[in-house]
């Protein structure tokens, strides 16, 4: 295990194939593409430090006290396949490398992918927002429980799951085959290109923004769930 503290305006790198990432409180973080094969290169913060071991690395604020968020900069070379994001932290991941990635958000901070994000998972339990350009996934599964999500992209197949009060929004996320299940007070909006299957309980809503080749959607009688096509 190695841990660096990181110095005022002192760049430091360390050789280490970095895949997954997890973030605490108090951090607005940067991952982009490194230049280098098998180093990751952090930016100079004076109010954050890292932990890495077996390919995880740990970022974290050095005093939670702050007013402030610490600022960091990372350089990955290794495509991320783990992110986790903890409390108020942000991260922007700017044309980060990405193989089958999972995004874990458990705060109420801002998540951004930007770039060709290969992405498999969501799991969304905290009231942040996650929005994602450009989004390339196979099976992609999504997870949420609160707050939003808005992505944008193309995917194969995709699991959709919507609890509690989510808004979820891949209407331009263009997907060939879709699985939605909505409860709760959730509001989905989908894109499916060839086959949908949806089940909506409670007072949920799902709009589509496709007619497609097959459709299956049941509502219980008893709820005021709404499945509605809609043309823009």
């Amino acid at each position: 295990m190695k841990k660096i503290f990181l110095g005022l305006f002192l760049p430091i790198s360390l050789i280490a194939n970095v895949t997954k990432v997890i973030v605490s409180s108090g951090v607005d973080l940067v991952i982009k593409p490194s230049k280098y094969s098998d180093s990751f290169r952090s930016s100079n913060n004076p109010v954050a430090s890292f932990t890495e071991s077996n390919g995880v690395l740990m970022v974290k604020a050095r005093n939670s006290f702050l007013s402030r968020h610490a600022k960091v900069e990372l350089d990955l070379a290794s495509p991320l396949t783990y992110i986790e994001v903890q409390g108020d932290s942000n991260v922007m991941l700017d044309h980060a490398k990405t193989k089958k990635l999972s995004v874990i958000s458990s705060g109420n901070g801002a998540i951004s992918l930007k770039g060709n994000i290969k992405l498999a998972k969501i799991d969304k339990t905290g009231a942040g927002i996650i929005r994602g350009i450009w989004i390339n996934a196979d099976d992609l599964k999504i997870n949420s429980q609160y707050g939003q999500i808005e992505l944008a992209g193309r995917c194969n197949s995709m699991h959709l799951y919507g609890d509690k009060d989510s808004v979820i929004n891949t209407q331009y996320l263009r997907c060939d085959n879709v699985w939605v299940r909505a409860k709760d007070y959730t509001s989905i909006s989908i894109l499916p290109a060839k086959h949908m299957k949806v089940w909506a309980t409670d007072n949920s809503q799902v709009f589509y923004r496709k007619t497609v080749d097959y459709l299956n959607r049941n509502t219980d009688s008893f709820d005021h769930a709404l499945v509605m096509h809609v043309s823009k």
